[in-house]
Formats: C-alpha cells, structure tokens, sequence
C-alpha cells in the first residue's frame, strides 16, 4: 500500500490531500512461514487507488469537511465512489454531519448500477461523552441489466434515534 500526503488548498483553510492505492492479491500462510502468491485465477488482481481531502473551515468558518474518490479495478468489475462529508459544531453541544455519497459500478456482464446516498446526522451532547442522536438518511438505486432485460429503481428511507455513552 502506497500513501502520499500533498498540501492542495490555501494554509487558512489546512486541507491535506491523501493519495493511496493498494494491490490486492492472495497471501498464504504455513505457520511462520509467509508466501506471496499471485491472485488466484477466478479473482485475478485487483487494484484499488483513494483520495481524500480534509479541511477545516472550507464550508463555515467552524467545520470539517472530508472529499473522498476512490476507484476499484478489478477484472469482473469497476466502480467509482465518491463522498463529501461536512461537519459542523453548533454552541458546542450540538453537531450536525451532513453526507452525500454517490456509487457507480459497471460489472463484465454490462450490468450497471448507481447509488446516491445523502444523510444528515444530529448530535446533542449532555456531556462530553453521551450524546443524544437522530439521523435521516435516502437511498436511490438505478441499476440496468441488459441480460436479464431489466431495469430496476430503489427509493429507501432511514430515520434512526438513539443514545450514545463513549465509555473511556
């Protein structure tokens, strides 16, 4: 795995952009003995390359947001996915997270398929380490078969409430 951290956007906003990528293949193990072998032949290689960038004060003067890519290359498959990610502190007690993630996938079968996700979380600290939490989330699926002849669309909704304790 090979990762490099380039400065990307102006010091007053203090991104850091973070590059990897990753070789994916099969590692055997005997014992204390350790064997590189090549991908197995119903998997092949697989090649995995990210990047992210974070940054305070990129939306509001008193945020975080974190850009991430990343794309797969695998030889059943490639994809793409793409999140932007913004944190936001309120009067110290309350966070308010917003996402949007977005999912492309085009399989050697010519099946296709996107996803957009977007969610926004609200947390309410008590204290430094409870906080009460609410999150709604959508989720829209196109995906187009052209072997089965199908073309499917998925709408999903996700609320969720709950409690959290940080036990340190």
């Amino acid at each position: 795995v090979m990762a490099k951290e380039i400065w990307c956007l102006p010091k007053r906003i203090g991104a850091t952009l973070v590059i990897s990528a990753a070789v994916i293949a099969l590692v055997a193990c005997g014992g204390s003995n350790r064997v590189r072998k090549p991908a197995m032949p119903g998997s092949g290689t697989i090649f995995a390359y990210t990047a992210q960038a974070i940054g305070k004060g990129v939306v509001f003067s008193n945020d975080t947001t974190v850009i991430m890519g990343s794309l797969i290359n695998d030889p059943n498959y490639d994809s793409q996915n793409l999140s932007f990610t913004d944190s936001l502190t309120l009067h110290e007690k309350w966070r308010i997270d917003s996402t949007l993630r977005y999912y492309h996938e085009s399989r050697n079968t010519n099946l296709t398929s996107w996803k957009a996700t977007p969610s926004v979380r609200i947390n309410y600290y008590l204290k430094d380490n409870m906080s009460l939490e609410a999150e709604l989330m959508a989720d829209y699926t196109h995906t187009n078969d052209p072997v089965a002849v199908t073309t499917t669309d998925t709408w999903r909704e996700a609320i969720f409430l709950g409690y959290r304790w940080d036990i340190r």
